[in-house]
């Protein structure tokens, strides 16, 4: 019952962002509130729910290709565009409206992605110093990648998936800080 709720959930968000009911949810569902409300106590918690679990996945994937026998530039590519299992399922251009309806659950969203960025920065720094990459500001070339791909989210219009632009975001900067031989 809890994947078809997710599932509903998510069908519901990508037509309405987060402006759906629990009432309307119930009903697509065709169970009462009470029975959905003994899995998730509120929407907010059942969105959450589902943000923990996307940003789970993505971190265990990232630690298996971080300690993977992968090159450094390989992993780096890897750890920037790993996806999640739902994420061809979600519009990424309604998750901009969380921000407006739930504050506190856009920052959580916010905090989340910034915990991948730590493999990011260790990866970065070992490919400087393996003379892989070549930068001027470390501080500067992860502002820029985090930039693209909030860029990304924002621009999405339906003409491009999310994984293909972020994948050709990241391989435009991933190529361009490569040490030429």
């Amino acid at each position: 019952m809890k994947e078809k709720i997710i599932n509903q959930t998510i069908e519901l968000f990508n037509e309405f962002g987060p402006r759906f009911s629990m009432e309307t949810l119930s009903k697509k569902l065709k169970i009462s509130k009470k029975t959905l409300y003994k899995y998730f106590s509120s929407k907010e918690k059942l969105l959450e729910y589902i943000i923990d679990e996307s940003f789970n996945e993505i971190h265990q994937k990232q630690e298996i290709i971080y300690n993977s026998n992968l090159g450094c530039e390989s992993k780096l590519r890897e750890i920037l565009t790993t996806s999640f299992s739902r994420e061809d399922s979600i519009r990424f251009e309604k998750i901009q409206e969380i921000k407006k309806y739930y504050p506190t659950l856009f920052n959580k969203i916010e905090e989340r992605y910034k915990q991948q960025w730590d493999y990011v920065e260790e990866l970065l720094l070992e490919g400087e110093k393996n003379n892989i990459f070549e930068f001027w500001s470390i501080s500067y070339l992860i502002a820029l990648m985090k930039s693209a791909m909030s860029l990304v989210i924002s621009h999405l219009d339906g003409s491009i998936s999310y994984k293909k632009a972020i994948n050709q975001s990241i391989n435009n900067i991933v190529d361009s800080i490569k040490k030429e031989d």
